[in-house]
């Protein structure tokens, strides 16, 4: 299939707003409480944390320069004096002029004609610059663009304001305001074409400013543009609320994770917090209903869909908007849109100018293509999925490819979008066709849903009346009438069942699969909601030999088939199911790359030592298993081996030094009290809640581990071990009975420098070190539970810490200053903490 790649000639853009400033004059109050208020508005802000600042701008920070799309200027009274600052203005105002970035100058306690003029502090400024030997050219450079930046109209001045935070809230709404007239380049070029004339209606809607939850529908066929434009608008509008949630393919989400699950998710995002369930849900929706909300349901096809995921269960708050796509008006108009707008085709300016885009990576044909491109585009009817797949499928091949994919469509003059979308398919290699079914039938991966349809017609044609006699198989209905009467033939390569879509279980016969000699892909879902499944009441007699692809959720028996064949397997998915064993004896696995037999009631597994190219294995609260067969840690390409919850796992050795497992994770291994695995590609290693007490490990073999989790029964390890572990982000420990010393923790603090991450949660930690600052990268401290009674000084210089959590520290007493960057601090439960403390 045709891939759409992003033209070399567009800047990407990575944070919304750059802040130049004078660190000294504003950082601490000013920058720090715009920062915070950029932040909750969900504003991607860089603001430069570099203390000592050198004569000329670094190159990364050039980079972030360009990659901005607002920058804001903050003269202040001492701006002029730093070198670094006039630098960074001068690259501003370059990308200005080369990038049309805007600028936004805001003069913070400073005469704006001073900063016009170079007067008072400024012209000492430059007088001092002028003894320091600086050029002339460069003064005049900067001479110049404090001016140019200077005249900028609507700029914000502080003396026009009574309060500071009255001017932080002006400058975030001149944001907001720019953010959305920008909001359309966030779009790709080739993407935005005929966006901007549909986007009219839902700037009118938007800004309706009346307290009620208003809700607006967009409708229009398969292929029109319908997400392309829901995202142009999320993007232009989602920093004026609270929250905001853009929910992508609902119709096909429903169907594959459940409503439920699908709104629990929604609800996550909504208010900020993972794993957010829909028990307690009156605290949910009186929390929801104090939220002022920006929510995008992206391709609905049904009033149940609609009416479950936004009017039953998601009271929103007063001033919130909804917009809905659907290709059903009817849907939209029952579910109580207020305004619905149909998306219309393409002109025959704009066709052209998105077809030449992916046809020719540039906005007109090429010579000799003129007269082509213009026949092409009669046919897409002004779709813009089939001119990005036609163009696509076009693009690089010559004049006679071109006329034979004429040929075709002149033979449907009155062409739907599917016979467009054909003509790319037919295209394609053999080899390519058998790969683009398979994806767009089984796995589903981000793929248009008309492409997807495409598919199942391609399919459907090899025999529309005798399902048995076609390659694939997915519908609900028609499987079960071959599993259920064994009406199976060698023409099947694949079937996928979504239980969601029976209306009674599958009494699977015990002979279902033995006329299926050439099955490669087998997947039946399951999930907790559904009501029906497939059901083996007579035992299961053999699976195909061919299968490459072997899911079944939920699998109901406790043997795989006598005789079963693992040779051909790439991928086993059984997780939740009711195998106690796998197989007896040994299995070709050479082709196997990935099982997952998360949660099943295994008690034993076989030698996977033909497994050689087994790269991910889970064993997730597999609850009976009480060992794992050594040929595991010996497989010379496994990269992650998850074991968590497997309750009665009781050790775990590898004779052998591995060079590829990268994870492993062991967290509520409660029988787990032996322990001996090395790796050196290691990055993460889980060990907490486990029955380990004692921690023997080759720290010098795990010189990349990047994460590691530890406590639970541990009573036996130095923390100062750690000093080897010098690309270490994450480092949790939990419940350590252990003292950890000041001296420990201050050799571990210059030794990981890297660290991101620090929790020591319910430990014996009295006193912090000050050379917590070494690790400048901090962004979550952790120290809930412990003995300390306040926090160094130092912890100020942490310019990239976000959050503390100090709960039911029974002992802390007093805080010092926090780092300005900070966003949460959790005080919970701490009754010695002073109630002075303003923090």
């Amino acid at each position: 299939m045709a891939t759409f790649t992003t033209s070399p000639s567009v800047r990407q853009e990575k944070y919304d707003v750059f802040v130049s400033f004078r660190g000294p004059d504003t950082r601490r109050r000013f920058v720090s409480h715009l920062r915070k208020q950029f932040r909750q508005k969900g504003i991607e802000v860089y603001v430069d944390e570099t203390a000592e600042r050198g004569d000329t701008i670094s190159p990364a920070l050039s980079e972030a320069i360009e990659r901005s799309r607002i920058a804001l200027v903050i003269f202040s009274e001492n701006y002029a004096s730093s070198r670094w600052c006039l630098e960074e203005l001068v690259k501003i105002m370059e990308c200005r002029r080369d990038h049309s970035q805007t600028v936004i100058p805001v003069f913070y306690d400073i005469d704006p004609s001073h900063v016009r003029h170079q007067r008072g502090s400024y012209e000492d400024a430059f007088v001092q610059h002028h003894n320091c030997k600086v050029g002339s050219r460069k003064l005049q450079d900067w001479r110049s663009v404090l001016k140019e930046t200077a005249d900028i109209f609507g700029y914000h001045n502080s003396s026009n304001f009574q309060d500071e935070s009255d001017l932080i809230d002006e400058i975030i709404k001149d944001v907001c305001k720019k953010l959305e007239g920008k909001g359309k380049d966030t779009v790709e070029p080739m993407e935005h074409i005929g966006v901007e004339k549909n986007l009219t209606p839902i700037e009118l809607f938007m800004k309706d400013e009346s307290h009620e939850v208003r809700v607006f529908g967009i409708w229009g066929k398969g292929g029109i543009g319908k997400t392309t434009l829901a995202h142009a608008a999320f993007d232009n509008f989602y920093h004026r609320f609270d929250r905001s949630c853009f929910v992508e393919n609902v119709r096909e989400k429903s169907k594959t994770i459940g409503t439920n699950c699908l709104l629990e998710k929604i609800l996550s995002v909504l208010l900020d917090e993972e794993k957010l369930t829909m028990v307690g849900m009156p605290n949910v929706q009186r929390r929801l209903r104090r939220t002022r909300v920006f929510l995008v349901l992206d391709d609905v096809d049904t009033s149940t869909q609609l009416k479950y995921l936004s009017e039953e269960n998601l009271s929103l708050g007063p001033g919130s908007k909804v917009i809905i796509t659907s290709r059903d008006k009817h849907v939209l108009i029952s579910g109580g849109a207020h305004e619905v707008h149909e998306v219309k085709e393409l002109s025959k300016e704009e066709s052209l100018q998105l077809f030449c885009r992916h046809a020719f990576k540039q906005g007109h044909p090429e010579q000799g293509y003129e007269k082509l491109s213009m026949q092409v585009i009669e046919y897409a009817k002004g779709l813009p999925l089939a001119l990005k797949v036609l163009g696509s499928y076009l693009n690089s091949r010559d004049t006679k490819a071109w006329e034979s994919a004429l040929k075709k469509l002149r033979k449907s003059p009155h062409a739907e979008i599917q016979t467009v979308l054909r003509v790319s398919y037919d295209g394609l290699e053999k080899t390519e066709k058998k790969i683009f079914l398979h994806i767009a039938f089984f796995f589903r991966i981000e793929i248009h849903d008309m492409l997807q349809e495409m598919a199942e017609e391609i399919v459907r044609e090899e025999s529309r009346e005798h399902p048995e006699s076609r390659s694939r198989l997915n519908d609900a209905k028609e499987v079960q009438d071959i599993l259920e009467n064994n009406k199976g033939t060698d023409i099947i390569e694949g079937i996928a069942l979504n239980p969601c879509e029976l209306k009674s279980n599958i009494r699977l016969s015990a002979d279902g699969f033995s006329r299926m000699s050439n099955l490669k892909f087998l997947k039946i879902g399951f999930h907790f909601q559904d009501k029906y499944q497939v059901v083996c009441p007579f035992g299961l007699e053999s699976l195909p030999d061919e299968l490459r692809y072997f899911c079944w959720e939920s699998y109901p028996l406790k043997t795989l088939p006598l005789g079963f064949c693992a040779k051909n397997l790439v991928e086993i998915q059984l997780p939740s199911s009711n195998l106690v064993k796998l197989w007896d004896g040994a299995q070709d696995l050479k082709n196997l790359k990935k099982i997952n037999l998360a949660c099943s009631k295994l008690k034993e597994l076989p030698d996977f030592s033909t497994a050689q190219n087994l790269e991910i294995m889970s064993l997730r609260f597999c609850v009976n298993l009480c060992s794992i067969h050594p040929s595991i840690l010996s497989l010379p390409k496994l990269v992650s081996l998850d074991l968590e919850g497997c309750l009665t796992l009781k050790n775990l050795h590898g004779n052998n030094h591995l060079k590829s497992l990268k994870e492993l994770k062991l967290t509520h291994c409660f029988a787990l009290e032996e322990f001996s695995v090395s790796s050196e590609e290691m990055r993460s290693l889980h060990l907490n809640n486990s029955g380990i007490k004692t921690l023997n490990l080759p720290f010098g073999r795990y010189n990349k581990l990047e994460e590691l989790y530890l406590g639970g029964s541990l009573r036996n390890f130095q923390v100062n071990e750690l000093s080897c572990l010098t690309s270490l982000k994450i480092f949790s420990l939990n419940r350590f009975e252990g003292r950890m010393v000041k001296s420990q923790l201050s050799i571990l603090f210059d030794a990981c420098c890297s660290l991101e991450e620090l929790r020591l949660t319910y430990c014996k930690v009295s006193e912090i070190p000050d050379n917590i600052s070494a690790m400048s990268l901090l962004k979550i401290l952790s120290l809930r539970g412990s003995s300390v009674k306040s926090l160094p000084d130092s912890i100020k210089r942490l310019s990239e810490l976000r959050e503390i959590d100090l709960g039911k520290c029974k002992r802390l007493r007093s805080l010092p200053e926090l780092p300005s960057s900070l966003i949460c601090c959790y005080l919970n439960d701490c009754p010695s903490l002073r109630p002075s403390v303003s923090h």
